[in-house]
């Protein structure tokens, strides 16, 4: 799915995975991973992978560094302010939340985990924040929690 990351919204970003959204899984790392947990919302993925998923939520931007938040803008910023992680409460489908060897990620994937009754964290050993780095891990626990002939089901 194509998203817009350039002077976008979080907004934008769900509105890009909802509209290219046509069956199976979701999967998404970092800021990709809130986009489409909050898809999920609206599409009703067979699950959802998100990976690192970024602490741009009300719960913690205040806990994002005063120079970051002045890179990412007064837009996002008040975007982020206006998403809580309780609005993923209705996400009814499997969530693997994978998170880094960080306070702030731990606490991100522990909040979701709490208020997504179909949701598990997996930690990954690992602080950077690279998708690639975290391939393997995320491979191994999708492979044992989730039968490749169901992951092949679900985009057939």
């Amino acid at each position: 799915i194509q998203v817009r990351w350039r002077y976008s919204t979080m907004e934008d970003n769900v509105e890009d995975v909802v509209s290219g959204y046509d069956r199976g899984g979701l999967y998404g790392h970092s800021f990709g991973a809130l986009a489409c947990l909050y898809a999920a919302l609206q599409t009703r993925p067979d699950f959802v992978v998100a990976s690192s998923p970024s602490p741009y939520l009300a719960e913690y931007v205040d806990d994002l560094d005063q120079d970051y938040r002045d890179q990412i803008g007064k837009r996002r910023t008040q975007d982020f302010r206006e998403r809580s992680v309780d609005e993923l409460s209705e996400i009814r489908c499997p969530v693997y939340v994978f998170y880094e060897d960080q306070a702030l990620m731990r606490q991100v994937a522990s909040d979701i985990a709490d208020v997504v009754p179909t949701s598990s964290t997996h930690g990954l050993e690992t602080q950077r924040h690279r998708l690639f780095d975290h391939y393997d891990s995320i491979s191994e626990v999708l492979e044992n929690a989730m039968p490749l002939d169901a992951m092949r089901k679900s985009y057939e």
